[in-house]
């Protein structure tokens, strides 16, 4: 893995990781520029996610379904929240990921 934009990007995929990264930089940005005329946004932050596009790898924990971080999302919205993790929990494991210091970081096997 490496860190874009303070989050740790798998080294496997990483093209996909920063993608994602980026998107993330942008629309907390959007939502500051938005902010003064009325406008939120809510930036969705979620682990692992059953999709076609996942299917065909091993599930991590706290994989959760499409179905759930969409429900999250709106639920999210509503109540004008800027940031979610799907699912919740996620949060504290990246908040240990991104504390790790890179040298013992490349070590661990994901």
């Amino acid at each position: 893995m490496s860190s874009v934009a303070g989050e740790r990007v798998k080294r496997a995929n990483f093209m996909y990781g920063s993608s994602k990264a980026g998107l993330d930089g942008f629309y907390l940005g959007l939502g500051e520029a938005l902010r003064p005329f009325g406008p939120r946004v809510t930036v969705v932050r979620p682990g692992q996610v059953r999709t076609k596009f996942s299917a065909h790898v091993d599930e991590a924990p706290l994989t959760v379904n499409k179905e759930d971080v969409a429900a999250l999302a709106v639920a999210a919205s509503d109540k004008g929240k800027e940031i979610v993790w799907a699912p919740g929990p996620f949060r504290f494991v990246m908040i240990v990921l991104r504390h790790i210091p890179r040298a013992i970081f490349r070590k661990l096997p994901i």
